[in-house]
């Protein structure tokens, strides 16, 4: 009878420790995309940044196609680093 007892009781707590394990598993499940999203949002803004300094650097610069990749550039970066709402489509 005390045998069966404390394989009831080991049976609960490997339960519980399995729940434990699955809630760890999944915080750091979701900490881990939100450091990626963030990773990859400043990796995307970054290279819109480099793209619009390119652009500027040529030597049709002043021709209104570039102009038009520049501000498109530029506006899109700004959007990629003013937004701080994790999850949001990027």
């Amino acid at each position: 009878m005390l045998i069966a007892a404390l394989a009831a009781a080991l049976a609960l707590a490997e339960m519980g420790e399995k729940g434990a394990q699955n809630a760890y598993l999944t915080h750091h499940i979701s900490a881990s995309d939100s450091w990626a999203y963030y990773q990859a949002k400043s990796v995307r803004a970054t290279v819109l940044d480099s793209e619009a300094s390119l652009l500027e650097s040529l030597p049709s610069a002043a021709d209104p196609a570039t102009q038009a990749g520049i501000k498109r550039a530029r506006a899109e970066e700004a959007r990629l680093r003013d937004d701080p709402k994790p999850g949001a489509p990027a």
